[in-house]
């Protein structure tokens, strides 16, 4: 069986208990609710994993700092695939996507599933089926607009 961590914010909180529904041998999971880029950095195991899946940069300011932080996280992972979960900001998206696509990292976009507060899954179990979905596919998305 493959090893899986998803690591982040509330998002990933949230995507790893649809998860663990739809694949009940689930995945470890490190993630914080209100976490920044670099308190995700913090929550990084040394274990090596066959998939990493990743939601980082909702709780960040856009700008250079991010940019850093993002490119931090991404040379602490352990990992065969990683899978990164767009953050709603579309700024901060690029940034994400940028980091992804110079390590050949797979991307997610859950912006079509944005509930009211324009950051989290309106639908868990429906974002959950995407990521796992998407994680697991070749290549990535570049973020949409919106």
């Amino acid at each position: 069986m493959s090893s899986c961590l998803i690591l982040g914010d509330s998002i990933a909180l949230g995507i790893a208990a649809a998860i663990t529904i739809l694949w009940p041998s689930g995945c470890d999971v490190r993630a914080r609710v209100g976490a920044t880029t670099s308190d995700i950095s913090a929550l990084v195991p040394a274990k090596h994993y066959d998939l990493v899946i990743v939601s980082a940069g909702s709780n960040d300011a856009t700008g250079p700092a991010f940019d850093r932080d993002i490119v931090r996280l991404r040379q602490r992972l352990r990992a065969g695939q990683i899978s990164w979960i767009y953050p709603r900001s579309r700024p901060r998206a690029w940034s994400v996507y940028r980091a992804a696509s110079r390590h050949g990292d797979r991307t997610i976009d859950l912006a079509a599933l944005a509930s009211r507060d324009g950051v989290h899954p309106a639908d868990y179990p429906a974002a959950a089926r995407v990521v796992l979905t998407r994680a697991f596919r070749s290549g990535g998305e570049v973020p949409q607009s919106g």
